[in-house]
């Protein structure tokens, strides 16, 4: 993007790096993550978690490197919590399926578990959860096109009307 390559780049925010100043973000969809448990864990009645509860559940998680691992290993840490993993894998369907056959709890973001109903687990809100966030950047010195900012403008709305 800053080589002027593309016009628009859509993606994660990514706090632990500094924003360049040659480009303008927009952020357009920030969502919280949540405390995946079996229908059957202890956790899953309650309505919200906070950080303390969290400490000693046996976690599956993605490897570390993979950008929410990252996000949830800073947001731990700035709370001097200890994620205990005991399993990684790359895939959100199989961190739900560990999640679902009990092994374990995981974090991810809240919405997944509109994809994930049938494999009995229950999302639990986190107090002062993880957030990541999406965001629209381009270059402050190139010329954005009546498409582009057409573009800008649809997806802006769509993820309004989607929360």
């Amino acid at each position: 993007m800053l080589n002027i390559e593309v016009d628009l780049g859509v993606g994660l925010a990514m706090p632990a790096m500094p924003a360049d100043e040659r480009l303008t973000r927009i952020s357009f969809y920030t969502e919280t993550y949540s405390l995946y448990v079996h229908r059957d864990h202890p956790l899953s009645g309650r309505e919200s978690v906070s950080c303390d509860d969290l400490r000693g559940l046996a976690f599956v998680m993605y490897p570390q490197g993979f950008y929410g691992r990252d996000l949830i290993d800073r947001w731990s840490k700035e709370r001097g919590l200890v994620i205990e993993t005991i399993m990684e894998t790359g895939s959100a369907t199989s961190l739900l399926q560990l999640v679902g056959a009990g092994i374990g709890a995981t974090i991810q973001p809240s919405r997944l578990i509109e994809s994930f109903q049938s494999l009995g687990i229950r999302a639990v809100a986190i107090d002062d959860s993880p957030i990541r966030e999406m965001v629209i950047m381009y270059r402050n010195d190139k010329y954005i096109s009546v498409a582009a900012k057409a573009f800008i403008n649809k997806l802006e709305t769509s993820f309004q009307t989607s929360r």
